[in-house]
C-alpha cells in the first residue's frame, strides 16, 4: 500500500528517527502505526545487541540539581562527534531530571518520563538506532544536603561534594565558593579515596614497592629510614583530605574545610565525594 507523506511524518514526530525509516517501517506494517512503532523498537533492540561489543568510551557526564538533589549522569557512546550531538545531550538531560524526581538511580526498568508507555531502556534503544552508536548509560550519582557539582568544560569530567551542615548554608558565597573549588580540585587530581583510612591494602603494598624499588642500590639501614616519610608523601596525595589545595598550595584541604567552616561559626567537614570521568 502506498505510504502518504503526513503519516510518515506523523511516525516521524513520535519516533524522532529519520523519514526514511519510518517509510519503511510503515510500508512493511502495511501503514499501521502502533505496528511500525514496534518494528522499529525490536529494530532498535537489535542495534543495541549487534553493537553490544564494541567499546563505548565517548559520551558526556551531566550534572543537575533540584529542591536540594543533585545527581551527576554518565551517558556514553563511540565517538565524540555523537557526544556533541543535541538529541545525545537532551537526553543525559532528562535522564539526571528522571533521577532528580524519582530519587533512584537505577534507570533501565523506569518508566521514559517523556513517554511512560516505555521504558527508559526501550527509549535508548530507539535513540540507538537513531543515532547508529552503541550508547550506555554509565554511573548515576545522587546526593543531598550541602552539596554542589561541578562539570569540566569538555563535559567529560565532573565531581560532586558533600559536606556535613545543614542543605541551607549552600546561600552564603562562602560555602559556594569552597564546594565549587573543592569540585574542581578533585577533577584536578583525581584523588582515589577521601582519608587515610580508606586506602586498601593493595594500594599501600603497590606504592611501597615501587619505593623500594627507586631506593634498591641504597644500603638496607638507609632504606627503611627513607621508606616511611617517602611512602607517606605518596599516599597523601592519593587521599583527598591530605591533598594541598590546587589554588593554595600552602593548605591541605581538610584545612581548608575547617577554615570555611570557622569563618561561618560552623563546624564543616567533607562526608562525602564522587568523581567521573568518561570511560573509567
Amino acid at each position: 500500500m502506498a505510504i502518504d507523506a503526513k503519516t510518515v511524518k506523523e511516525l516521524r514526530d513520535k519516533t524522532g528517527l529519520p523519514m526514511m525509516k519510518c517509510k519503511k517501517a510503515l510500508t512493511e506494517t502495511d501503514g499501521d502505526m502502533d505496528q511500525a512503532i514496534d518494528l522499529l523498537r525490536k529494530e532498535g533492540a537489535k542495534a543495541q545487541n549487534k553493537r553490544s561489543d564494541r567499546e563505548n568510551n565517548e559520551g558526556i557526564i551531566y550534572a543537575a540539581e533540584k529542591d536540594g538533589k543533585y545527581v551527576l549522569v554518565e551517558l556514553k557512546c563511540e565517538t565524540d562527534f555523537v557526544g556533541k550531538n543535541q538529541d545525545f545531550i537532551n537526553f543525559a538531560k532528562e535522564m539526571s531530571e528522571q533521577v532528580l524526581e524519582s530519587g533512584n538511580t537505577e534507570l533501565m526498568d523506569q518508566q521514559y518520563k517523556s513517554n511512560p508507555s516505555i521504558t527508559v531502556s526501550e527509549a535508548l534503544q530507539e535513540l540507538t538506532l537513531k543515532i547508529g552508536e552503541k550508547l550506555t548509560i554509565g554511573k548515576v550519582k545522587l546526593h543531598e544536603g550541602l552539596c554542589g557539582v561541578y562539570v569540566h568544560h569538555d563535559k567529560k569530567q565532573a565531581a560532586l561534594v558533600k559536606l556535613s551542615g545543614e542543605a541551607s548554608l549552600i546561600s552564603k558565597e562562602s560555602i559556594q565558593e569552597l564546594i565549587t573549588g573543592l569540585c574542581q580540585h578533585i577533577v584536578f587530581t583525581s584523588p582515589q579515596c577521601k582519608s587515610s583510612d580508606e586506602l586498601s591494602p593493595e594500594i599501600i603494598e603497590k606504592e611501597t614497592a615501587i619505593i623500594r624499588e627507586e631506593i634498591k642500590d641504597k644500603p638496607e639501614q638507609i632504606q627503611e629510614k627513607i621508606i616511611a616519610p617517602k611512602l607517606k608523601k605518596v599516599l597523601s596525595e592519593l587521599c583527598l583530605l591530605d591533598q594541598k589545595y590546587i589554588k593554595d598550595n600552602k593548605k591541605s584541604i581538610s584545612d581548608l574545610v575547617s577554615e570555611v567552616g570557622k569563618e561561618e561559626g560552623k563546624e564543616l567537614a567533607l562526608d562525602q565525594f564522587e568523581l567521573l570521568v568518561i570511560g573509567k
